[in-house]
């Protein structure tokens, strides 16, 4: 299994559009937040869904679906398998319809596929702590891409809609909602333990257009320093570490941007104080991971190697929820 590698997320309920997250002790309505995330998984399940989830409806909810086009996304939970009483894990395939043209078979032969959704699958697992309005997951990464958070995004929809009715030419609310998100969850300890192995490979330096409302919209353009000093690595992954302690404490480490243009030769970074952003490339466990400086805890992915096996995988996952859970001071249920 190649590019095996995790991301960890808690994830919190929140009641209608409350700010805050539920605390803990106050039900889901007449339900926990287990049976809640459950249930709501098992009414989806086998469901193709094609719709981008939304925090806000419309009178159009009602009407009749719309068949999928080109660059909708596609999302299928296949399976819900219980590990343990507390421990559930979900099998999803996620895609995007029209994202390839054809598929070739062993035999040669060409099948048109630019009408329909190729998708990859996908495994999350589920711990959720005993008496508490949230759950940790583990979400398996394949391309750079997870599907542990889209699950949660579509559960909120799914549980949107059903709080709102038809009522005239509009709609209403009847009943309360739920809506979870998701927080990255970073560990510094490990993260300082990987930089120990890891090795810096370049630097990037990013330059925004300005959009004609005023704000900063796609890179205009990029300055990249490929195979820096023996110096400049260390620096970089000092660079590193002060933005992972800032990121455990959900801050941004505001002085990296021009840290990293610091390290840059004269000629190409010429103006520190005008970048909008940076980010380091470097290499641990054979994957190349590269961090922004402004979207670290964004980008956190636990990697494995290549030769790692998905049983590997979750056991590994498992001894960070651990640790994290002894940080907390919350119990999470073993996922293995």
């Amino acid at each position: 299994m190649a590019n095996v590698a995790f991301r960890l997320f808690k994830i919190e309920v929140h009641k209608n559009n409350a700010p805050e997250a539920l605390g803990d002790g106050n039900p889901l309505g007449k339900e926990s937040f287990q049976t809640t995330v459950l249930n709501a998984a098992a009414a989806l399940k086998g469901e193709v869904l094609h719709e981008p989830p939304r925090l806000y409806l419309n009178s159009h909810i009602f009407q009749p679906e719309q068949p999928a086009k080109s660059g909708d996304p596609c999302f299928l939970i296949s399976d819900i398998r219980p590990i343990f009483s507390e421990v559930t894990e979900i099998e999803i395939f996620k895609g995007k319809y029209g994202d390839l043209d054809y598929l070739i078979r062993n035999d040669g032969g060409l099948s048109d596929i630019h009408d329909d959704a190729a998708t990859r699958k996908f495994l999350v697992r589920i711990s959720f702590p005993k008496d508490r309005n949230c759950c940790y997951i583990a979400a398996q990464m394949r391309a750079a891409s997870q599907a542990g958070t889209d699950l949660f995004d579509h559960i909120s929809y799914y549980l949107l809609k059903k709080a709102f009715r038809k009522k005239d030419h509009g709609i209403e609310q009847f009943a309360d909602w739920f809506r979870f998100t998701s927080v990255a969850l970073v560990d510094e300890h490990r993260f300082d333990s990987a930089l120990g192995k890891a090795e810096v490979e370049s630097f990037k330096l990013v330059k925004k257009g300005v959009s004609s409302n005023g704000t900063k919209t796609q890179e205009k353009f990029t300055v990249e320093y490929s195979k820096p000093s023996h110096i400049n690595k260390a620096k970089g992954l000092g660079i590193l570490k002060k933005l992972t302690k800032f990121a455990t404490n959900s801050a941004e480490y505001t002085p990296a941007v021009g840290a990293i243009a610091a390290l840059f030769p004269s000629w190409a970074s010429q103006n520190t104080q005008n970048w909008d952003d940076g980010s380091i490339t470097f290499i641990e466990n054979q994957k190349r991971t590269t961090i922004s400086a402004l979207a670290i805890a964004h980008l956190f992915v636990y990697p494995l190697g290549d030769k790692a096996t998905i049983h590997d995988l979750w056991a590994e996952a498992n001894s960070r929820l651990t640790e994290i859970g002894h940080a907390d001071g919350i119990i999470i249920p073993t996922i293995v």
